[in-house]
């Protein structure tokens, strides 16, 4: 029956789009009634066979675990505990970067990244280091791949209608004893990602209930310069979008390049971006309402998504995943 819904929605997004349609249907891995995860799942990341996600069921006492990482295998769809945080840590990014041998975790409501070292089995251990970013606002929320030494960070104000100053952007260095540097102000801001060859840094940003995704070219020291829009998800323009709409995570295909955001606020779906003319390449419609955060295997023949599962409001109900070969 829920294969036969998802199949009606899938076919629904393609009716009322002018954009070409992902051929395979998304495939859920974790459902909803299994209560792996819970409401506040983000940080999809891929590692070692297996998607990475935060707020994982404790496996034994089916708690919810805000400060936890939890583990989904791509193969069999068996989860297990990856790693439990710092015990008041409320994780939302992640990122596996330096070749594996480190995994990144974004706490927004307490401002740091934890750094987190990753053995030669593949196990992640305590923070070797935790970095305190001075912002006022709900940053790092999600944080890119290490260029130059350090990562950045996006983060803002989450209101329901975000404004002109809402959003930052943070350079944040993972030497010891470097400190973070605020490098842009923008409108409420979510998904970052650094292209592929790690020059330019794409931003989401939400003004007035306008959805952009924009660009800037990478330093060498670090600083951001040469902003260029490169897509505006204007509802009068674009189907699927409204008042509503909102973006979320955003990631690079390894291969393509292109941009995968999660269109989230009841978008259902994850949109592909071509950056270099801004045009939609294509629509995947997904099983959740909401959307929060996405990846790929390391081939770009799989897209993972995660999110709040079916149409459950903000903060309630269980976290889903889906997967759907590219």
């Amino acid at each position: 029956m829920l294969s036969t819904i998802y199949y009606l929605l899938a076919l629904l997004l393609i009716k009322s789009s002018t954009n070409a349609q992902l051929n395979t249907l998304p495939k859920p891995v974790v459902k909803a009634d299994q209560k792996l995860f819970g409401p506040f799942i983000e940080g999809a990341t891929f590692f070692n066979g297996s998607i990475l996600a935060v707020d994982p069921f404790d496996p034994t006492s089916k708690t919810e675990l805000k400060n936890g990482i939890g583990a989904v295998d791509v193969k069999d769809g068996i989860t297990r505990l990856f790693l439990r945080g710092a015990p008041q840590a409320q994780l939302n990014g992640l990122r596996i970067v330096d070749g594996g041998t480190k995994l990144l975790a974004a706490d927004p409501a307490k401002h740091v990244l934890f750094v987190h070292p990753i053995t030669n089995d593949g196990v992640a251990t305590q923070p070797s280091s935790v970095i305190s970013i001075p912002s006022s606002v709900g940053v790092p929320n999600d944080v890119t791949d290490t260029v130059g030494g350090g990562v950045y960070v996006s983060g803002g104000k989450f209101q329901p209608v975000g404004a002109a100053k809402d959003g930052e952007v943070w350079f944040v260095p993972l030497a010891e004893r470097a400190q973070p540097v605020k490098l842009l102000t923008l409108g409420r801001t979510n998904g970052i990602a650094l292209s592929k060859d790690k020059k330019t840094l794409f931003v989401t940003e939400n003004v007035a209930q306008r959805n952009k995704i924009q660009s800037f070219q990478v330093q060498t020291d670090g600083s951001l310069k040469d902003q260029k829009l490169v897509v505006d998800f204007d509802p009068a323009t674009n189907k699927g979008f409204t008042a509503d709409s909102d973006l979320d995570g955003l990631r690079v295909h390894p291969v393509s390049g292109n941009l995968f955001v999660a269109h989230t606020g009841n978008g259902k779906s994850v949109v592909e971006v071509n950056p270099a003319d801004g045009n939609i390449v294509r629509t995947i419609g997904v099983s959740m309402n909401n959307p929060t955060n996405l990846d790929f295997s390391p081939a770009g023949d799989k897209l993972f998504v995660v999110g709040r599962c079916g149409n459950a409001p903000f903060g309630q109900g269980n976290g889903c995943l889906d997967v759907a070969s590219l």
